[in-house]
This record gives structure tokens, sequence and C-alpha cells, in this order.
């Protein structure tokens, strides 16, 4: 009698326990006030290393430290992207989503595939302005980054570094006049790691694209002016 309330009362307590847990699970889970979206190049979705090392995703993390509740990012980004293909790859989503805020770093390839200044500053214009849509029409909240100047480092050894710091200098001139003209932010990391030019530790094995130690650079310039406009 006594084996037969025991098993009784375990399959009571067994049945109690499924119903907490389902219970549990059917609670909505917290939302974040906040949202991030974030577009670009392999800067952006960073290339060769871990996806959560990427500046995206170290920004977010960091912004976290600061006390301000932040999902992750949405990242729309992929190596070897002109301004072309990240406008075609946001038209192909057709969304209509919003964000607290959007980043956007972008023309790297554009150079080196041959684009004209003037071809770029129309294309970077067009993604500004749909940035700026996805930020629900806060131009404040859109922040551009310049392109990375990499004649510093090794990878423009073997190369004509003037003609691509030359190259660099004149489309970062384009989009930052075309990000001041549309009230964004403009954020200018293209010499941040020129101390680390030549430290390994800084850049993956190609000598143009960081390293997760790397990016942390960079998000050190971008927390202040972010964390501001998020009202922290």
């Amino acid at each position: 009698m006594h084996k037969q309330f025991q098993i009784v009362l375990g399959a009571i307590i067994v049945a109690f326990i499924v119903i907490a847990v389902y219970i549990v699970m059917q609670q909505p889970r917290p939302k974040h006030k906040l949202s991030y979206l974030a577009l670009g190049d392999s800067y952006t979705i960073g290339y060769k290393i871990r996806y959560a090392d990427n500046y995206p995703n170290q920004l977010a993390e960091l912004l976290r430290q600061h006390k301000i509740d932040i999902s992750d990012p949405s990242i729309i980004a992929y190596p070897g992207w002109t301004t072309n293909d990240l406008a075609k790859a946001i038209n192909e989503k057709k969304s209509s989503d919003t964000f607290t805020f959007v980043t956007l770093l972008i023309g790297n390839n554009d150079m080196f595939d041959g684009y004209s200044v003037a071809a770029y500053a129309t294309n970077f214009e067009l993604l500004l302005r749909k940035a700026i849509t996805f930020a629900a029409g806060h131009p404040d909240r859109v922040f551009v980054l310049s392109i990375p100047d990499i004649s510093l480092t090794r990878y423009a050894a073997e190369r004509d570094k003037s003609q691509i710091a030359k190259n660099i200098m004149s489309y970062n001139a384009a989009n930052r006049e075309i990000t001041m003209a549309h009230k964004c932010h403009y954020i200018d990391i293209s010499g941040s790691l020129t101390t680390h030019a030549n430290d390994s530790t800084y850049y993956i094995s190609d000598w143009a694209h960081p390293t997760a130690k790397g990016y942390s650079i960079w998000i050190q310039q971008m927390v202040p002016a972010v964390a501001n406009v998020l009202g922290q």
C-alpha cells in the first residue's frame, strides 16, 4: 500500500513539473527595447572570424554592458558585396521592418571593381536613404562608418600604396559629404588601426580585414556616439 502511494505521489509530482514547464514555455519571451540593423560587406559580416566577433555583435554586447537593452543585431552583409549587391539584397528581402538604429559601411569592393567616385556616390546615397527608412525616418539614428584605409597595412606592401590611399580618400570624401547632407552620423574609423598596422593580432592573414581585437578598436569609437543618441 505504501509503495502504491509512492508511485501515485511520484506520478503527481511529474505531472505538476510537466504542467509547470509547459506554462513557462507558453509565456511570451521578454523583448528587448531597442533593435539594430547593420548594412555592409565583409567588414560588417566579419570576414574569416567568428560571427559573434564581428563589429555589429561586439557593438551590441558593449552597449548592453552600458545598460542599454538591445537585441542581437540583424545583419545584411556579405563578403565581396558592392553598393549594387547590397541594394539588391535589401530589395529582395522586401522588408518593412524598422529599427532603433542602423549602421552602414560599404564601398571597398566598389573601389576595387573600378567604380568611379561619382557612380559610388550615387549608389551610396540610395543606400543611405534606405538606411534612414529602416531607422523609421530618423537620420540621427543612422551611423555611417568610413572605409578602412588598408594602404596602411601589409596588404599594400606589394601594391600601389599611394593609389590605394588616394582612392580610399576620394571614396570617403564622397560618403562623408553625403552623410552630412542627410544629417546622419559619420564615424571615421579609417585610420583607427594605424598604430597596429603591422600587428597580426589586429588583422587576419590577408592584412585587409580586422580580427576581433581589431574590431574592438572601432567599437571604442562607436559606443559613445551610439549611446549618446540612444539617450544613455
